[in-house]
Order: C-alpha cells, then structure tokens, then sequence
C-alpha cells in the first residue's frame, strides 16, 4: 500500500449512524449501504461479501457439512445487516433457518464471542481472512458469498474538488482497482 497523500485529516471513528454533510463538517465518509447518502456524490468501493465462520473447537465438537447442520446454533447477527443471514444462506443455495443468536452492534466483540466458541459469525470476507488465516477462525461451506450492500466513499457535493480529498478518492481508487465505481 502506498501512504496516504495527505496529513491533515482528522482521524476516523466509527458509528451506526450516517454522517449528514449539511448539519456537519465532515470531508467525506466511508460507509457500508446502498449508495445513497443525502446530497452526496459517491465512489462505489466495493461490494461486501459474506464468510461465515466458527472457533476450530466449536466445529470439532458440532461438524458441519451442509446448511441444515446449522440449524439451531447461535448465529451471531449485527445490528446494521438484518438479512445478512438470508443472503448467506441464498449463497449456499439454502433457505435460512430462524435465527437465533447475540446481537451485535460492531463486528470486533462479535469476532471475539466466536472466537471464544459462543457461536458463528457472518463476517465482511476482508475481516473473516485474517482471522482465518490466524487460524483462530475457521470457514464454514461457502466462503465469499454475495452479500446485502456495498461500502462507498461518500463527500458533500459542494467538496468534491477540495484537492485533499481528490487525492483520497483516488488512491482508494488505486487500492480498490476495477472494484471502484463513480456514481
């Protein structure tokens, strides 16, 4: 990764809510949804796809082989992605059992409560690899399916030519290669 072209940014933080560019002073925000955040322009990043994923020991003591296997067991919901669940199960050419499971608001403390075996995870893929690869986490049936939205990189319309964030969208452009998409 190349470094960031700029230095005076202010740093990120992280909430459930969207920014809205006309009632705050913000340059531009990067959010999971569809695409449409009030009197912003945006830049399509990428669309999330969903990896399911159990602690090793917890798969070990209930294998799972096919979707009905998880039927029953804790799976673990976020509060901003309601049909998560539904479209995962879509993915595995399933139909999605009633759900049951924490509800988390935050994906960090639902990673750890599966990690601890308290249940299953539906990840952002781009989180789910590095746990995987840790081997902390392992994979359940399909991995990397089509999920319900999209992170974009959203600025106030009247923004888009302020030299910094021009520089932004374009290395995240750079970053993201052909997955990028102006809308």
């Amino acid at each position: 990764m190349q470094p960031l072209p700029w230095t005076n940014f202010a740093p990120p933080f992280s909430r459930v809510r969207p920014i809205d560019f006309g009632a705050e002073r913000f340059d531009a925000m990067i959010y999971f949804g569809e695409g449409n955040a009030p009197d912003a322009d945006h830049l399509k990043v990428f669309d999330e796809q969903l990896t399911a994923c159990i602690a090793p020991a917890l798969l070990a003591a209930r294998p799972i082989a096919e979707p009905d296997d998880l039927a029953g067991q804790q799976l673990f919901q976020l509060e901003t992605r309601p049909h998560a669940w539904a479209a995962w199960f879509a993915g595995q050419g399933a139909q999605a059992p009633a759900i049951s499971g924490m509800m988390f608001d935050q994906f960090a403390p639902m990673v750890e409560a599966a990690i601890a075996g308290l249940g299953i995870a539906l990840l952002p893929h781009y989180l789910a690899e590095t746990e995987i690869s840790n081997g902390r986490l392992t994979p359940i049936l399909r991995p990397a399916v089509a999920g319900t939205g999209a992170y974009w990189l959203a600025w106030p319309r009247m923004r888009g030519s302020y030299r910094p964030l021009m520089a932004f969208r374009e290395w995240l452009e750079r970053e993201c290669g052909s997955q990028a998409d102006d809308t």
